[in-house]
């Protein structure tokens, strides 16, 4: 199979469909085309309630030290940085190529 065929498959049918609420459950899941990847979301635990007692100076401050030393990191190991929300650092390896030391 060509994942990439099958990836912009996914995607066109998911964004055709999403608009009637429907979703094309014919369409093979897309973690299912990629083996040897793996998907990380870091997240911070206890961080709502630390930050809830800290100032945004401090909240800023620790986000940006971990988040900067993940981004160095990844840049390394060769990982891809999908984005944070709040305190959660996603991150993926092996996509698009399949990489074996993926969970490493």
């Amino acid at each position: 199979y060509d994942k990439n065929r099958m990836v912009r498959r996914s995607s066109n049918n998911f964004n055709a469909a999403k608009g009637d609420g429907i979703v094309n459950l014919m369409t093979p899941p897309i973690a299912d085309l990629f083996h040897e990847t793996s998907i990380m979301f870091a997240d911070i635990v206890g961080f709502t309630e630390w930050s809830s007692n800290r100032s945004p100076d401090d909240v800023f401050h620790l986000l940006e030290t971990i988040f900067f030393e993940f981004d160095r990191l990844a840049t390394t190991m060769e990982v891809f940085k999908l984005g944070t929300i709040g305190d959660c650092y996603i991150a993926v390896t092996g996509i698009p190529d399949a990489r074996d030391n993926h969970a490493e």
